[in-house]
């Protein structure tokens, strides 16, 4: 679990805390530190096979995977990607994870939005020719965020997929989405939450379930006959079946 950390700073400017990984028994019992580095830690994640655990972290300056041994040993960064990495859930199997990334819908690679992040511009001005314009406490600037595949290595990651290619939609939802609004399928495709109504965005709470089979396919819309609020796909252990969380009421959101 992710517990805040104080550390000691000069009075001015003020104390800070980051999120710290501990380990604990079942019942409480034996809670120990796993990380201790300053910089925020979140989404822990046990691999497949138990041995080692994931997570994110900003200690290399971005959001990037990060792994470590629970038995001893320092960390090793897993990922190395031009953008903040966000959520993190493994495939069944462990051959695959899938995150988010924010990026331009138009882009074809992820080398195209870091450019276009990059790009020195004289204006300071910014032309809006749909809503959102700001949503929650940040301003948009265009992208979105997208689920992304990439298959596992020996303590790597190969090429990430958009999953979401195309898509003028979030996945996860903003502000607060995580890794519980998609699953892995049993046939290995991913079922996720996103709320892809064009123009009515910012008066709609059509959240559906959207299936794609593997990377390169077209997203399936499967609850596209309920205009109300669907979240949260779990699998059944056994595959047949598929679980969720939906409202009835279109535009309720409590």
């Amino acid at each position: 679990y992710c517990s805040g950390a104080h550390h000691d700073l000069p009075a001015f400017p003020p104390r800070r805390s980051s999120d710290l990984i501990w380990l604990m028994d079942a019942d409480g019992d034996n809670q120990r530190r796993l990380t201790t580095h300053e910089a925020g830690e979140s989404n822990p994640l046990w691999s497949v096979d138990g041995k080692s655990l994931w997570f994110l972290s900003t200690r290399s300056g971005s959001s990037q995977i990060w792994r470590i041994d629970p038995r001893g040993g320092e960390a090793r960064q897993v990922s190395d990607l031009p953008l903040d990495v966000g959520d993190l859930k493994f495939s069944p199997d462990g051959s695959a994870v899938v995150f988010s990334m924010e990026v331009f819908v138009d882009c074809e690679d992820l080398a195209c939005t870091v450019d276009r992040l990059e790009e020195d511009t004289p204006a300071s001005g910014v032309i809006y020719d749909q809503a959102f314009v700001r949503h929650w406490d940040t301003w948009k600037d265009g992208r979105r965020r997208h689920l992304f595949r990439a298959p596992v290595g020996d303590n790597a990651l190969g090429d990430p997929v958009d999953l979401m290619r195309g898509m003028d939609a979030d996945a996860p939802s903003r502000p607060w989405g995580g890794a519980e609004e998609y699953d892995f399928a049993p046939d290995g495709g991913v079922v996720f939450v996103a709320r892809d109504v064009g123009p009515s965005e910012p008066w709609s709470t059509n959240f559906d379930l959207w299936y794609v089979s593997a990377p390169g396919e077209i997203p399936l819309n499967l609850t596209e006959e309920n205009e109300a609020w669907d979240t949260a796909p779990v699998f059944s252990p056994d595959g047949k079946s598929l679980v969720w969380l939906a409202m009835s009421v279109p535009g309720y959101e409590a």
